[in-house]
């Protein structure tokens, strides 16, 4: 992912790369909790809202589903700062 969008990439090239790519789909766009440290020591942070996009970009099944989502979290001048990879399986 990091090749297709490197950090800093402002939102709307990273709308381009998911617009080229037809069966990715885009669950939600929206915003995000992410800890932030604070420099008043190493066990402060603070939780910031971030502007997010979640795509599916891919499904699988063996035995059951596994469901593969990215999540592109922008700062407050929509350059791509964090992206983040969840694979998740359904499973009885």
């Amino acid at each position: 992912m990091l090749k297709l969008t490197p950090i800093g990439t402002d939102i709307e090239n990273v709308l381009k790369v998911i617009e080229n790519k037809k069966k990715w789909q885009v669950w939600n766009v929206g915003s995000v909790g992410q800890w932030e440290p604070l420099s008043l020591g190493y066990d402060k942070s603070i939780l910031i809202e971030r502007k997010s996009i979640d795509v599916l970009i891919g499904e699988y099944t063996t035995i059951f589903e596994t469901s593969v989502v990215v999540d592109w979290i922008f700062n407050d001048d929509l350059k791509l700062v964090n992206i983040s990879v969840e694979i998740t399986t359904d499973a009885p």
